[in-house]
Formats: structure tokens, sequence, C-alpha cells
């Protein structure tokens, strides 16, 4: 007979790979026409389950399609170790992940809003840290701080570990970290907005560079070691 923790440990594996069956069959529907034409009866047709059963697993449309969008981030997990490997310093390190980070949100906007920006009506709260039970090997070889930021669901304070990291080290005040961290958000979601409703008539290449110059701007003001922001 199974203990009480083996029969626990069942039941995560059996949830875990029927999660896998909806999450892959929404995201091949993404990825082979768009975000916007995800329906529960496409996801459960091509899993090969019923509607009821999908949504034992589900709360609803806008979760299931949230999780499944968490796939198309890899690439830019994928990507982060390049723009890391010459970091001079932990605000090079912060610059740099923004960098890798806009890149990736500005070529696919509709993906990242869906994972970063979900209706706060009907938040999953849980959805990031879920995903990356399910799908463990999609952050292999990635350093534990971030590990740290990878993890969190709230973009808030994903980009908020990373300035706690440059304030332990005296590079800013604790203090200001929030207000510099809401300060670089408003610049990321503006660029974002603009990108997702056609209002940038610009290059991703060009938007990228326009963000990071604005959060080079907002670093410099409340730097307290003297170092150059050449990143």
């Amino acid at each position: 007979m199974l203990s009480g923790s083996d029969n626990m440990d069942n039941k995560t594996i059996k949830r875990n790979r029927m999660m896998r069956y909806f999450i892959d069959a929404a995201a091949q529907i993404i990825e082979s026409d768009c975000i916007e034409n995800v329906t529960v009866r496409k996801v459960a047709d091509l899993a090969g389950y019923n509607i009821a059963t999908l949504y034992n697993y589900f709360e609803n449309l806008d979760h299931l399609v949230s999780m499944a969008s968490l796939k198309f981030i890899k690439p830019y997990t994928d990507d982060l170790p390049n723009y890391l490997k010459d970091c001079k310093n932990p605000i090079c390190r912060v610059l740099k992940i923004w960098e890798c980070f806009c890149k990736h949100a500005f070529t696919s906007p509709h993906i990242y809003k869906s994972v970063f920006y979900k209706d706060m009506n009907k938040p999953f709260p849980n959805n990031i840290r879920e995903f990356y039970q399910i799908y463990p090997e999609y952050l292999d070889d990635l350093e534990d701080d971030i590990l740290e930021m990878l993890t969190k669901d709230d973009i808030y304070y994903r980009a908020l570990v990373l300035l706690k990291e440059c304030a332990d080290l005296g590079y800013f005040n604790m203090e200001d970290i929030e207000d510099i961290n809401e300060m670089v958000l408003y610049v990321y979601e503006g660029v974002l907005t603009s990108i997702l409703y056609n209002r940038y008539d610009g290059t991703i290449e060009e938007a990228v560079e326009k963000t990071l110059k604005f959060i080079q701007k907002i670093f410099k003001i409340h730097l307290i070691k003297d170092i150059k922001l050449d990143y």
C-alpha cells in the first residue's frame, strides 16, 4: 500500500502530466494560428480530452492561455546567459537582463502581456511557479539569483529582486529601490503598450535602445557609487 506522501506524489505527477497535455495543445494553437484564436474547444480536441476534463485543471481560458504563453518565454531564459557573461558589476547585470527581456517582449508583445499583465479581477498568482514545476527543464543551467527572479509571478517583484541585490552591495539606497522599480516598469510598460497597439513606428532594436536609455537615466539619478553605466 502506498503511503500518504507517495499518494500525493503520484497525484502531482498525474496533475502535471495532464496539465502538460493541455498547455502543449494551447501552445501549438498559439504557434500555428495566434493567441486570440485559442478556444477551450480547440485545446480539448487537440489534447484528446473533453472540456470538462480541461476545467479540472484550469480555472478558465485566460488561465490556460497564460500558462501556455509561458512556453514562449523560453527563448528569453535561454538567451539570458549570453547577455550576462561579460557583466562588470551588478548594475551592468540588471541592465543586461532588462535589455534581453525587452528584446524578447517587444518581439512577442501579446505573449508577454498574457504572461505578465493578467486580468487583475481574475489573477492566477502561482502561474509561473506552477509552470516551472511542470516544466523544470526550462530552468536548467541558470544561476541562483536568476532563478529567484524568474520564478516570481509578479513582474514588479521580479524586477525588485535585481534592484535589492544592487542596494545590498551599496549601489543604491535601499529606501529608493521601490521608486526606481516603479519608474523602470512605467517606462517598459509604456513602450510595450505602444508596440502592442501599433503606436510605435520604429524597429524593435530602436525600442529596446530607447527603453534602456531611460532606465539608465533613472539609475544614474539614484546611484550612490561612482561607476560608469556602460554595459
